[in-house]
């Protein structure tokens, strides 16, 4: 999700809930899933969707089957 939706959903929640306690933007969001210890890590995919590039892939330039770069 894009931070201007994100923005959007949150004023959308916090408009149909008007006590609601969340956190005003993606970035205030993220500090706090962090602090909670739901950290992610970022996997790049293949832009045709044919793989993923993890694990002993990770280092890989190139898609394994459909030969698109990185």
């Amino acid at each position: 999700m894009i931070d201007v939706t994100f923005g959007d959903m949150v004023h959308l929640l916090k408009n149909a809930f008007p006590g609601i306690n969340i956190p005003e933007s993606f970035h205030e969001t993220k500090k706090l899933v962090r602090a909670l210890g739901y950290d992610y890590n970022k996997i790049d995919v293949c832009q045709n969707d044919c793989m993923l590039f993890c694990k002993q892939d990770e280092e890989l330039d190139a898609c394994k089957v459909c030969n698109e770069p990185r």
